[in-house]
Order: C-alpha cells, then sequence, then structure tokens
C-alpha cells in the first residue's frame, strides 16, 4: 500500500506532504461536490428503475426477485 500512498502524495522540500497533481483546494472542494450531486443523481435514477421493476413484479411480468437482486446491486 505505501507504493499507493506514495503516487497521492509527494514531499515538498520543507518535508511536508504536498498533493501530487497540485490542484488548488477550492477546485477539489468543487470535485468533490459535484462528485456527491452524480451520486445522488445516480441514485436516484436507480431507485425509479427499481420502482418500475417492482410495478412488473407486482403485476405478475417478472420475478418479484428481480426488483429486489436490481436495487441491491446498484446501491452496492
Amino acid at each position: 500500500m505505501i507504493g499507493a500512498a506514495s503516487s497521492l502524495q509527494v514531499q515538498d522540500s520543507g518535508g511536508t506532504v504536498a498533493r501530487a497533481d497540485g490542484l488548488p483546494l477550492d477546485v477539489l472542494e468543487r470535485r468533490v461536490g459535484h462528485r456527491r450531486r452524480m451520486y445522488a443523481t445516480q441514485a436516484a435514477s436507480n431507485s425509479l428503475v427499481s420502482l418500475a421493476l417492482l410495478v412488473y413484479g407486482y403485476a405478475g411480468t417478472v420475478s418479484i426477485v428481480i426488483p429486489s437482486a436490481y436495487f441491491l446491486c446498484s446501491v452496492g
């Protein structure tokens, strides 16, 4: 794991840990915010598809296991 950590962090000449890519903190915070919004959008999308599959399950078109498995896989 030291090899993985060393690719993410670099020590500057003062011995303190610096970011390897050198991006400013505000850019990194924006990326984190965008990533969280995308996770929420994906969760909403997967929930809607699971709901549609659940309707098919109650109608008898597909087994009720299919929407359950889809939801669990999408959450994972």
